[in-house]
C-alpha cells in the first residue's frame, strides 16, 4: 500500500531531524547520505512535476467552462432574455477568466517541464 503524501512529509520531516542531530554531531557525510539526498531530490522534483501538470489541466478546463459561460451570456444577449448590459459585461468577465485560467496553464507547463 502507498504512503499517503502526509504521511511521506512526515517521515522525510523526522529524517531531516536525524540527519540535522546527526551533523550537529560532527558525523561525516556518507555516500549513502548522498545518495539518499539526491533520490529524495528527485522524489521532489518528480512531485513536483505531476503537481503543476495537474494544476495545468484544471486551469484548462476552467478556461473551457469560462468560454461556455460566455457564450450562454452572448445567446441570451442575442435572444433579447435579460439585460443587454449585464449579459455583455459577465461575457467579457468570462473571457477575461479564461484568458487568466490559460496564462496560468501554460505557467504551470512550464514549471512542470523545469522540474
Amino acid at each position: 500500500m502507498s504512503q499517503s503524501p502526509g504521511d511521506r512529509a512526515a517521515e522525510r520531516a523526522e529524517e531531516l531531524i536525524q540527519r540535522h542531530a546527526e551533523l550537529e554531531d560532527d558525523r561525516s557525510i556518507t555516500e549513502a547520505d548522498v545518495q539518499r539526498a539526491a533520490e529524495r531530490a528527485e522524489e521532489a522534483h518528480e512531485r513536483a512535476e505531476k503537481a503543476h501538470r495537474s494544476a495545468a489541466r484544471a486551469h484548462d478546463q476552467s478556461a473551457e467552462i469560462h468560454d461556455r459561460a460566455a457564450d450562454f451570456h452572448d445567446e441570451a444577449q442575442a435572444g433579447h432574455v435579460g439585460d443587454d448590459a449585464a449579459h455583455r459585461q459577465a461575457a467579457q468577465e468570462h473571457r477575461d477568466a479564461a484568458r487568466r485560467d490559460r496564462i496560468a496553464s501554460r505557467e504551470n507547463v512550464k514549471s512542470a517541464e523545469e522540474e
